[in-house]
């Protein structure tokens, strides 16, 4: 097997116009394999630490040379020389080499662009499809299939400018034949709705992450314009309905209620649990992504008691609540607190603790959604991950702005493979 030869990474820009880490690792025989990691604009406390230069002079202190500079001398210094036929060993050489619990010393930017990179070159090696690769190289059993896409629909909290406290809102085409009819409807119903607002005088601008971001009266008002664009593209009984409150931005540490202020509502743990078994009732939102601060296990743990007397087919989905960190998810399933996952290997920092923790959850039978950042590149690695992992959804954004549609455009590419 061929060995690292040299790491290069730079600093270059993400969607947001922010500094974020890119890294091109070659092999001696002059095959090599780039990969660039994105960013969170809202970020679990228990994420792994995203390493920024905090030089005022530079990007208003949000510079990645450092990580850059780790990876060009002391990563680079620690594999090159090694073969590149074990991902998971340079892994843990990075990991320990790091020698803290959150990557805080080298960085989990810099850490897992290189992990990244790393396993794209071992499956470039091996002649393989990176999706397979990933399959077969950590012992997935399934038979390859496509996972159905979240489309993100509108967004609130730091996303929009006006009050919508509520972070995300979707849609799920579950019920077609193909990987390309899902994408299809979303972009339909995505556009359609963008129409309905207009004609509405709602403002149908697109956010910086690609969603709409008008200002609504009313919770209800944007479920009720959701509803409205998938009436008028005719896929009414196709369409699931979900929603990311991320609830921890709107939790008051101190009085432990959660302020809905567009509605002007401070609830309890209990009472917000009410007002989400109303939208149930409502409108049928099959997905929860987060609904409460990612402390408040108590809450957690009573909705999905609840859930699973009155919508077993719900899907409560930690985020912020596990990231991406598999002892997180062990006090989880142990205390049965969701029943869904979301991934994203930036929140832990490299491919195979990422996959560690896929495996952990799907022996504990949590569905998989693997996850797109707010901040977000080019890289369409998690397209491949989502495949190589078998996981039942992708969250890869609205279908609009090019670092969203280069994950759906790479999920087409490989149902086309695999007819």
């Amino acid at each position: 097997m061929s060995k690292i030869e040299k790491i290069f990474a730079r600093e270059v820009l993400g969607s947001y116009g922010v500094p974020t880490v890119s890294t091109t690792v070659f092999l001696d025989n002059d095959k090599y394999a780039f990969a660039s990691v994105p960013s969170g604009i809202t970020v679990s406390k228990s994420e792994a630490y995203e390493l920024r230069d905090r030089d005022s002079k530079r990007y208003n202190g949000m510079g990645v040379l450092k990580a850059v500079n780790n990876v060009n001398t002391k990563i680079s210094d620690l594999l090159c020389g090694l073969s590149i036929e074990d991902p998971v060993s340079l892994d843990k050489k990075m990991i320990e080499f790091d020698s803290t619990e959150n990557k805080e010393n080298l960085g989990a930017n810099a850490i897992l662009c290189v992990s990244i990179a790393l396993h794209k070159l071992c499956a470039i090696s091996q002649n393989k499809k990176l999706y397979n690769f990933i399959k077969e190289y950590y012992g997935f059993s399934h038979k390859l299939f496509l996972p159905s896409p979240i489309i993100g629909l509108i967004s609130g909290a730091k996303h929009n400018d006006f009050i919508l406290d509520f972070q995300g809102f979707w849609i799920i085409p579950e019920n077609f034949n193909n990987f390309n009819d899902k994408l299809r409807a979303g972009s339909e119903i995505f556009h359609n709705l963008g129409n309905i607002l207009s004609s509405n005088k709602k403002d149908s601008k697109m956010c910086s992450v690609g969603t709409y971001v008008p200002k609504f009266s009313s919770i209800d008002e944007v479920w009720f314009f959701i509803i409205e664009a998938i009436k008028r593209s005719s896929y009414n009984d196709k369409i699931k309905l979900g929603v990311d409150p991320g609830a921890s931005n709107i939790f008051n540490q101190y009085s432990k209620k959660y302020s809905i202020k567009l509605d002007k509502k401070d609830l309890l743990g209990t009472e917000l649990i009410n007002y989400y078994l109303d939208w149930i009732k409502k409108y049928k939102i099959n997905f929860f992504e987060d609904p409460f601060d990612e402390n408040d296990l108590n809450t957690w743990a009573s909705f999905k008691q609840i859930l699973d007397k009155v919508s077993k087919d719900t899907k409560l989905i930690g985020d912020d609540l596990f990231s991406t960190n598999i002892e997180r998810l062990k006090l989880g399933v142990k205390n049965n607190l969701a029943n869904s996952i979301a991934i994203k290997p930036s929140q832990i920092g490299s491919v195979s603790e990422t996959i560690d923790c896929i495996k952990f959850a799907q022996d504990n039978l949590y569905d998989i959604i693997i996850e797109n950042r707010s901040a977000e590149t080019n890289d369409d690695f998690i397209s491949d991950l989502s495949v190589g992992v078998g996981a039942q959804y992708i969250k890869a954004g609205a279908p609009s702005r090019g670092e969203r549609i280069i994950k759906y455009n790479r999920l087409l590419e490989i149902e086309d493979e695999l007819i």
